[in-house]
């Protein structure tokens, strides 16, 4: 009596096929989704998806997949196609984005593996921010809140990215990385942006130069190390933050 009645899908098959045309991840994170939430969703019947189903599938997540990255790559799945559905009659109407992603948390690193957790005390550097250009904030939001150096941030492309409800998901050869924060706010209307500019090329770098290739990972490190000077910072941007101890995140 209570569950939605309009669910317009009658499989499951026909329900991920369109999920995945909203998404704008590479073709080959798309498959991957897709084949998590066949294994996950085969026997579900979604139109009466409960709030207290969703325990379950967590549950289902932990014991199907051993690694920590493939599991939350599942659990991002799981989220945006359920969050997807709800307005369009998935689920009992107790099941709602806010219930999803509490009953669905990404998986946090251990704290051996897990870069410092920076908490930022250089005020300069929060004042600094808002008046850079855009690509630098994102360039810069990103370098700090994935610990990754300008080499490996400047070969990301615009299908390395997912624009979940907020904040970003980054996809990485070691796993997803979901971000959220003030900071992260600002490298999302940035990839918002590009997708807008590249039309929709997902194959399109995501920092790109004057040339329509990527900006050089020198180019990065020059942009980097300007707001670390005017910043008051000696060294690395990286560098200073881990003498603080901590990961920034999201700001």
């Amino acid at each position: 009596m209570f569950h939605r009645r309009h669910w317009p899908y009658t499989t499951l098959a026909a329900a991920l096929a369109a999920w995945t045309a909203t998404l704008t991840a590479a073709p080959a994170t798309c498959q991957k989704y897709q084949q998590q939430l066949r294994d996950l969703l085969a026997e579900t019947d979604l139109a009466r998806l409960r709030a207290a189903d969703l325990p379950v599938l967590a549950a289902r997540i932990v014991a199907r997949w051993p690694g920590r990255g493939t599991r939350n790559r599942a659990r991002t799945a799981l989220r945006g196609f359920l969050c997807w559905g709800c307005p369009q009659g998935l689920g009992q109407r107790g099941l709602t984005p806010d219930v999803i992603m509490d009953a669905l948390p990404l998986e946090a690193r251990s704290s051996a593996a897990s870069s410092p957790s920076l908490r930022v005390s250089f005020p300069m550097l929060h004042l600094l921010f808002p008046t850079l250009p855009q690509r630098t904030r994102a360039l810069l939001a990103l370098h700090l809140a994935l610990a990754m150096p300008p080499a490996a941030l400047v070969v990301l492309r615009l299908g390395d990215v997912t624009l979940p409800l907020r904040g970003l998901i980054i996809h990485l050869p070691a796993g997803d990385r979901e971000l959220v924060g003030p900071a992260i706010s600002e490298a999302r209307a940035y990839v918002k942006l590009r997708l807008k500019l590249s039309g929709g090329d997902l194959a399109a770098p995501l920092f790109e130069g004057c040339t329509g290739c990527a900006i050089s990972p020198s180019y990065a490190r020059k942009l980097l190390h300007s707001v670390a000077v005017a910043a008051g910072m000696t060294g690395s941007l990286l560098g200073a933050v881990h003498q603080q101890g901590g990961g920034l995140g999201g700001w």
